[in-house]
């Protein structure tokens, strides 16, 4: 229905890919098409009560949010889809097919009312932002800041609980500077551009908790961990 949700071990860190497939798990969505399991960090709490009272005293390590150039596969709502020549290169950058059926994703710019969201809900402490090499090639890059409601001319700032409205929202773009260079051979974040760090830190401020991993390509070494050393 969605991207799979990968739970895994980054060094002592648990990630989760959710901030979009939150938004289907059976609690916290607004949708009706919804995912039978929950991604978020408690849902561990479920299978042992004691995993909850760990996390807030934090003895198993931080939860990390995964987040990307947003895509989906299969229908529901997706405010900030690009369908445009800009849609196209995210996809085809990004490899965003279907790893089963070959079905090209739906691709949009970076939503980070849905980000926001999923950190105040499941209670990330930090992201892991991928394929920062995607957006390479553009002269302009765009952010989800907001939503606008056509009907009745509403700004939101926050995914709305009801599933209606939220399907008519549009998108509020806020316009960045892109690089137009190869970020795929960086190992530092210092070593990125200045309109990439600007970027970073764009989101960063946006989602209000620090952007730990900025990944520049799919191979381990292209995971630059800011802070480390």
């Amino acid at each position: 229905m969605t991207k799979k949700i990968h739970v895994h071990l980054i060094d002592d860190l648990d990630a989760s890919e959710a901030s979009e497939t939150l938004r289907f798990e059976v609690d916290g969505r607004p949708h009706h098409l919804v995912l039978e399991g929950d991604p978020s960090l408690f849902d561990a709490d479920r299978a042992a009560a004691d995993i909850r009272k760990l996390v807030e005293a934090g003895r198993l390590g931080q939860a990390v949010d995964d987040v990307e150039c947003l895509d989906r596969l299969a229908g529901g709502a997706l405010d900030q889809v690009v369908l445009d020549a800009d849609g196209e290169a995210l996809r085809e950058r990004g490899v965003e097919f279907g790893t089963s059926t070959g079905r090209p994703r739906r691709c949009g710019w970076y939503d980070a009312v849905a980000v926001r969201f999923s950190v105040r809900l499941a209670g990330y402490s930090s992201i892991a932002l991928t394929k920062l090499d995607v957006l390479d090639g553009f002269d302009r890059i765009l952010v989800c800041t907001g939503y606008r409601d056509p009907a009745d001319g509403r700004e939101w700032t926050t995914v709305p609980a009801s599933t209606s409205v939220y399907e008519r929202l549009e998108p509020v773009y806020e316009g960045l500077s892109g690089w137009k260079a190869d970020t795929t051979a960086c190992r530092a974040f210092d070593q990125l551009p200045s309109a990439a760090r600007a970027y970073v830190e764009r989101l960063e401020e946006l989602a209000g908790v620090p952007i730990r991993y900025v990944s520049v390509g799919p191979e381990r070494d292209q995971m630059i961990v800011r802070g480390a050393g």
